[in-house]
């Protein structure tokens, strides 16, 4: 092994290793609904990052995965898609919409997925 697959190797080994302890003693996702914004703020020890989403813009709030086992949340922004709270369960994610619906029920029209019916005439005809 040379010595800059070591050092590769090392740093990925501990790069994991930070990581995994990260999760374990402090890692924490906040995730906020108001009439205006969508806000995720993940902290790690003592840094914190936050992300702002104009409600306005956000459409289809769902499960991240509909092919596997669901995990976590997404909606659609504008053309991407944004991800967040990888580690809550279906039921937890349930409990997050459940929860959104009845504390902001305005902005819940908007938020979650819309039901086009002229798709489903279209494929009577």
């Amino acid at each position: 092994m040379s010595s800059l697959e070591f050092i590769f190797a090392t740093l990925s080994v501990l790069g994991a290793i930070v990581a995994w302890f990260g999760h374990l003693f402090g890692w924490e996702e906040v995730i906020e609904f108001d009439a205006g914004h969508l806000r995720i703020r993940n902290e790690v020890f003592a840094w914190e990052r936050t992300r702002e989403y104009p409600i306005a813009e956000c459409s289809d709030l769902g499960p991240q995965d509909l092919t596997g086992r669901p995990h976590g949340l997404q909606c659609r922004l504008g053309r991407r898609t944004i991800e967040f709270g990888d580690y809550l369960s279906e039921q937890q994610g349930i409990e997050v919409v459940s929860a959104l619906e009845d504390a902001l029920p305005d902005i819940v029209q908007t938020l979650l997925p819309s039901v086009d019916i002229s798709k489903d005439l279209m494929k009577l005809v």
